[in-house]
């Protein structure tokens, strides 16, 4: 039916069936419209129904007497007056939401977090138009209590959790799709979007990613628990398989529509296995432990016991322990039903690493998607970690685009794998999710950003390392790389990028901190605003909830001015309510939809390089060695080696690169920094060493307090000593590894005329 009214002025809105990055059967829905009351032309591609024909709002009462001819007729929305005169909350009309979000307060002219509507009706309503009879899918977001019809059938969900699918069949023509939402909750927000039933198990399988089974199966029945009724997602076989670490499959089932425990004979007690789920082609994959958590824990430190502290895999084991033991001991274990998943991901990398004790991550077979990597830091020989994620199967030879997420801010310091960044178990399933259905790897480096830093010299060597780090075991296409970053995060990724122009194709950004306060001229100079040239050419998006109250417009404003000005392709997209995602996760979809595709541009900018004095903190982008006089056995000396230790451990997760003075040779002091605790020593290499660098270079900065001085090194130019020593408490030294950016080089000459 085409409804026309004199009083009504109707626009036209298209919305496509399709979600991007998924693989789709066209044919299904290929000319399929959606219209506002009193539009029909054809289809674009894809697009939520983000247009409507909007009446309210209707306190019950007044609703109990509109509501049957409402339904019935959509004539009465055009003839509707307000009701109630003393009622402020009127609309009546066409309405296409500013945000790309359709929320009633925006509808209804209330701020973000007035209640006001609490208990009213709004009556939404659009045409979906069709060349022909066919069967597809509303996928609907909303918290309000809504009921819907298609033309005179109520609409039913399907019967899973966490998703609002219908079943919706399309008549050739104009279809009324017709809603009744009561604001009841803090949301008020509507959200609908048309799907195929391949866009349907694309977003589904994605969001059961770690999550067909719960993922402790008793030794001593083996039976397999699903946590969500996936054979009821639609009318087609759901395949569930079961691997062991090698790759090899142990099991196969089909789901039946009635049963929600399936026994897994085949499964061996005190062992991890891969379990896979594929519905219409479209496949995802979970973790599972035969046996408890604690009773797996146990072994793998018993297998521990078996290895060499100077095996290739023992690190890396030590460290997954370390976050397992963790998580077995942690309060959440009672409280939080998602804590069980974060179990099974780390058994099962353990199990797949003892399985393969001659191999290495990216050449084991029956990796799981998340992986938590370990390797040694040429900065000091420590132990540095990423997350890593990566595609359902990784093809030989083919060559992956690399998203790298840096890490936003964090209040307080935490090793690296028991961090903020991992609290949320559905948040990490996220990346895991976003990296299969774009066929991306993921990594989220800890890069030695610990606190409320800037990005500094040392982290930003750390991470360019970890980025090498996964190109030594994976394909990576360095014409794709990117970088993404939410808030503090996305201002350490604009500093990555203004410090390495030409290195990423591409920046997703969400709300990101664009101005900082700067201490030091060196910090100043370096500063995103001024090095933001760099980045012509690289296209970058900014996302953004309008409302954001944590990171509000004003804060990124001057960034998108200064983009404008210096010809950056800036992408600015917006949506309410992201806000309540994007304060609890550190990866978005809407950054990876707009990295599909983007390679380098080629446009070479005019890299800006600030000359400017060099501060401590710079110092620690080259390797370092600690030195300290092993023939000073004095108390006082000793303890304030142990406060460095100490410190530098509890900092940096990672022991001091420490040696003595007798084991200092020439090489040693041409290749690495030097800093020495102390400054009297027995050793002539180093007596010479620090006579030299005292009389022939100049020294850079003195710190009267900590009475450090720094040198060149006079065996090479390119390197500096340090040189420290205390006549106070040691407590009172502060360490450049902490404090450093705050510390300029005491000089007025470029570092290359110095």
């Amino acid at each position: 039916m085409i409804i026309k009214h004199e009083k009504c002025s109707f626009l036209f809105v298209i919305v496509s069936a399709f979600v991007v990055g998924a693989c789709y059967n066209y044919n299904e829905m290929e000319n399929v419209a959606v219209h506002s009351v009193e539009t029909k032309k054809a289809l674009s591609e894809q697009k939520p129904i983000d247009d409507w024909y909007i009446c309210g709002s209707f306190s019950p009462r007044q609703d109990s007497i509109l509501a049957d001819s409402m339904a019935k007729d959509i004539y009465a929305f055009a003839e509707m007056s307000n009701p109630d005169n003393l009622n402020p909350y009127w609309y009546n009309g066409l309405y296409h939401p500013q945000y790309n979000l359709l929320d009633l307060r925006e509808v209804y002219h209330l701020q973000p977090n007035q209640t006001q509507l609490h208990g009213k009706i709004t009556y939404l309503a659009c045409d979906i138009q069709s060349d022909m009879d066919r069967d597809l899918y509303l996928n609907v977001k909303s918290s309000m209590r809504y009921d819907q019809r298609l033309g005179e059938k109520p609409l039913h969900r399907i019967d899973i959790q966490g998703l609002n699918f219908y079943p919706i069949h399309l008549n050739k023509g104009y279809n009324r799709y017709f809603v009744k939402a009561v604001t009841e909750t803090e949301d008020y927000s509507f959200e609908t979007t048309v799907l195929d039933s391949n866009a349907v198990a694309s977003i589904y399988t994605n969001g059961q990613s770690n999550n067909i089974v719960f993922p402790e199966i008793s030794e001593s029945n083996k039976l397999a628990t699903l946590t969500n009724a996936h054979q009821n997602l639609m009318n087609v076989p759901v395949k569930m398989q079961f691997y062991d670490v090698k790759g090899a499959k142990v099991y196969e089932t089909i789901l039946q529509k009635d049963s929600f425990t399936y026994k897994i004979p085949t499964l061996q007690a005190g062992k991890s296995y891969m379990c896979s789920m594929s519905i219409t082609g479209q496949r995802v994959r979970q973790p599972i432990v035969c046996g408890s958590f604690d009773a797996a824990y146990e072994k793998f430190v018993r297998l521990r016991s078996e290895v060499s502290n100077q095996h290739s895999r023992a690190n890396e084991i030590d460290q997954i322990l370390y976050r397992l033991k963790f998580l077995l001991h942690h309060e959440t274990r009672k409280t939080d039903w998602w804590w069980q998943f974060k179990i099974a991901p780390l058994t099962y990398q353990l199990e797949v690493i003892f399985a393969n004790l001659k191999g290495e991550h990216g050449k084991d077979n029956g990796e799981f998607n998340i992986q938590f990597i370990t390797y040694t830091s040429q900065l000091d020989g420590g132990m540095q970690r990423y997350l890593l994620a990566t595609p359902n199967e990784i093809r030989k030879g083919k060559k992956y685009p690399l998203v790298v997420i840096v890490r936003p801010h964090v209040d307080n310091h935490y090793h690296f794998f028991t961090s903020p960044q991992f609290t949320h178990q559905w948040a990490i399933n996220i990346i895991q999710s976003l990296a299969n259905s774009h066929d991306f790897i993921v990594m989220l480096p800890e890069a030695r950003m610990y606190h409320n830093e800037d990005l500094t010299p040392f982290a930003e060597a750390e991470m360019k390392l970890a980025i090498e780090d996964v190109k030594k075991h994976y394909k990576i296409d360095e014409e794709r790389m990117y970088l993404h970053g939410i808030c503090s995060g996305g201002y350490r990724a604009l500093r990555m990028a203004t410090e390495n122009p030409g290195m990423f194709a591409a920046l997703g950004l969400y709300t990101p901190i664009y101005h900082e306060k700067l201490l030091s001229s060196r910090a100043k100079a370096h500063s995103i605003e001024n090095l933001l040239p760099n980045l012509a050419g690289t296209p970058i998006m900014i996302h953004a909830d309008p409302f954001d109250k944590h990171t509000p417009y004003k804060v990124y404003a001057d960034l998108i001015s200064d983009c404008k000005k210096y010809g950056i392709p800036l992408t600015y997209s917006v949506k309410r309510n992201t806000e309540l995602l994007y304060n609890a996760v550190v990866a978005g979809s809407e950054a990876f939809d707009f990295f599909d595709g983007k390679v380098k541009s080629g446009v070479k900018a005019s890299a800006v390089l600030p000359d400017t004095n060099l501060v401590v903190a710079d110092l620690y982008s080259k390797p370092f060695v600690y030195v300290y006089n092993s023939h000073d056995h004095s108390a006082y000396y000793r303890s304030w080696l142990r406060t460095i230790q100490n410190d530098y451990e509890e900092y940096m997760n990672t022991p001091l690169p420490l040696v003595a003075e007798d084991e200092v040779d020439d090489e040693m002091l041409k290749t690495k920094n030097v800093f020495l605790i102390g400054t009297e020593f027995e050793n002539p290499l180093l007596a010479g060493l620090v006579n030299s660098a005292r009389s022939e270079a100049p020294d850079l900065i003195e710190r009267t307090r900590n009475s450090i001085s720094i040198h060149r090194n006079v065996l090479t130019q390119q390197l500096y000593v340090i040189c420290s020593s205390t006549s106070q408490d040691p407590s009172y030294f502060k360490y450049p590894w902490i404090d450093g950016m705050e510390k300029e080089f005491k000089s007025d000459l470029p570092l290359n005329q110095q």
